[in-house]
């Protein structure tokens, strides 16, 4: 069986080129996926993140690969470290944005948790309110703030947001990332609606399961001795027979954002391997 990844990377030309995007949860997985995509289809990057450390990494790798590439100048991605589910974060970004780069674009609300694993009853307070704010409340901020900042700009934008197949399906011990997958898909229509006369396209990605730490964790979580067993039974749900990459997240993002999908908003797109339809 082939991989649909193998040549994700063969034809990538520059249809971001002199766009800004910025890309939240952008130090590992689908984040440093569509901000590394976003930068080699020309566009300047602002990546968010808390994790200092491996967002300055992705940062370090996007710059050395637009080097490689040939490109006049390196000086197109700006880092900033904060936590999502701050406020003032949303509006740092945003200005981080316009001040380095002198415009916006793009808006990929890509952070996210997959909060506490645990029985529907059992979910505490606490819990419920940590994945709230960085899964939804920063999101629905960051839509906002991010509107006159693309008006400023010649003509509209594109806002990408990442939900998930947990908004349209039930997951054991996942209640309350489903109950935020599911507000982020609404979130995305009713922005959609309202921002379509002013050109900014508003559209989801619905990822099934992508090969990243944090799936990792959920496979531990159904068989925590053998998360391989674990990871069998998923890929077994999955009609393309294996698990997702997140270049593959990356491609559908870059294809959102860019003019290609200019006739698009609204949407909210599976890329699942077909789990969605079982």
């Amino acid at each position: 069986m082939s991989d649909a990844g193998d040549h994700l990377t063969a034809n990538i030309g520059q249809r971001l080129s002199s766009r800004v995007v910025i890309v939240t949860g952008a130090a590992k997985g689908i984040g440093a996926a569509i901000a590394k995509r976003c930068a080699a289809e020309g566009a300047s990057i602002v990546v968010v993140d808390r994790d200092d450390g491996a967002l300055t990494a992705t940062a370090e790798a996007i710059q050395r690969s637009i080097a490689d590439s040939g490109r006049a100048s390196t000086d197109t991605v700006s880092v900033l470290v904060g936590d999502m589910s701050e406020p003032q974060t949303i509006t740092n970004m945003i200005e981080l944005a316009l001040q380095d780069h002198g415009r916006l674009d793009g808006l990929v609300n890509n952070a996210g948790i997959f909060g506490a694993y645990t029985r529907f009853e059992n979910n505490s307070i606490d819990a419920f309110d940590e994945i709230i704010d960085i899964n939804v409340r920063a999101a629905w901020l960051a839509m906002q703030q991010a509107k006159p900042a693309m008006l400023a700009s010649d003509g509209g934008g594109s806002i990408v947001n990442m939900a998930s197949m947990a908004a349209m399906r039930a997951n054991r011990g996942l209640s309350l990332y489903g109950l935020t997958k599911g507000a982020i898909a609404n979130l995305t229509m009713n922005a959609a609606a309202e921002y379509a006369k002013h050109n900014i396209r508003v559209n989801a990605i619905c990822p099934g399961p992508i090969d990243t730490d944090m799936l990792g964790a959920v496979e531990e979580f159904i068989d925590e001795r053998h998360s391989e067993v674990a990871r069998s039974q998923i890929t077994a749900s999955i009609p393309l027979g294996r698990y997702g990459r997140p270049e593959e997240i990356a491609a559908t993002a870059t294809f959102l954002l860019s003019s290609d999908a200019g006739f698009v908003t609204g949407a909210r797109i599976p890329v699942d391997g077909g789990q969605s339809l079982e």
